[in-house]
């Protein structure tokens, strides 16, 4: 099914809106990766090193199968920040270069990719608690915690962009829920 251009409605999606249905059916996996994670209770430098390290390799994979979509050239007002670059700087704090990834992920379509839009913007707002947390370590947006702090002041209103993103490029529910899936396992792959 072709992209929703800007300025045109979506169809009207069955039952609930997409994003109470993102949050529902992701729970479960949403849950057990940050129950695993536990990043609240990170303490070591050490650690969070790795952990960088973790998910620069998984942005890296992850990224261009998002961000070359033809889609994003009729919503680019829309289309979010690149993480990877975050993280870069995070790592070149420490000395530390870009690993190679080691997973990889499929995304079937647009509908997909927007579900992993769903997981990779929904972390940002995460993100800002965990940006808090490693403040009490030392480790700020300046000092290594780019990555974390996300989009600082600007989290709330890019969340709802995202939000106004999903709502109108939705033509499948279902398929961006499973895009959402695979992108949560994904990150449980890698992280776990």
């Amino acid at each position: 099914m072709p992209a929703i251009q800007p300025g045109q409605k979506a169809p009207a999606v069955s039952g609930d809106s997409v994003l109470y249905q993102l949050k529902n059916q992701t729970h479960d996996i949403h849950t057990e990766l940050e129950n695993t994670l536990n990043l609240l209770e990170l303490k070591s430098p050490a650690a969070y090193q790795k952990l960088l390290c973790s998910f620069a390799a998984l942005y890296q994979t992850l990224e261009p199968l998002v961000y070359e979509r033809p889609e994003w050239q009729q919503l680019q007002d829309l289309q979010p920040e690149r993480k990877l670059p975050w993280l870069e700087t995070d790592l070149g704090f420490y000395g530390l270069s870009l690993p190679a990834p080691h997973f990889t992920v499929q995304l079937s379509g647009w509908q997909e990719v927007l579900g992993a839009v769903y997981v990779m913007e929904g972390s940002t707002l995460g993100g800002q608690l965990i940006s808090r947390h490693l403040q009490t370590l030392g480790i700020t947006p300046e000092t290594g915690g780019r990555f974390f702090s996300g989009y600082q002041g600007r989290t709330g209103a890019r969340w709802k962009q995202t939000r106004q993103l999903l709502e109108s490029q939705c033509t499948d529910s279902d398929r961006m829920v499973q895009g959402a899936r695979r992108t949560f396992e994904f990150f449980y792959r890698g992280l776990a």
